[in-house]
């Protein structure tokens, strides 16, 4: 019975913001969005899915870890144009952590 019903533990903010700057780590703003998000995309038809599919897809494709690294990136690709339009940066950070917690295995 245990192999059948494992139940999945979804993230805390509180385990990884070490992967955060001082002044990120305190940003209540992005805390609140990371569990926001969390629930987005588990939404399959939910736009947030979306843009945590192409931010994954970048983690795993130029497999950088550095969330500013990444946050920068998005900022220079036209592709993300409409996300960062969209999205507040918080929200942008707060779907990079998560992509990077996921496509890590953290």
């Amino acid at each position: 019975m245990n192999e059948i019903a494992e139940i999945k533990k979804k993230p805390e903010f509180k385990d990884y913001t070490y992967l955060l700057n001082d002044t990120d780590k305190l940003n209540f703003s992005i805390g609140c969005s990371f569990n926001i998000m969390l629930t987005n995309i588990e939404i399959n038809n939910h736009i947030n899915k979306t843009d945590y599919n192409l931010i994954l897809k970048l983690v795993m494709t130029i497999k950088l870890t550095n969330i500013y690294d990444i946050y920068n990136a998005i900022c220079k690709d036209v592709d993300y144009e409409h996300m960062r339009l969209r999205l507040n940066e918080h929200e942008i950070k707060a779907l990079i952590l998560i992509a990077i917690i996921k496509g890590n295995g953290l």
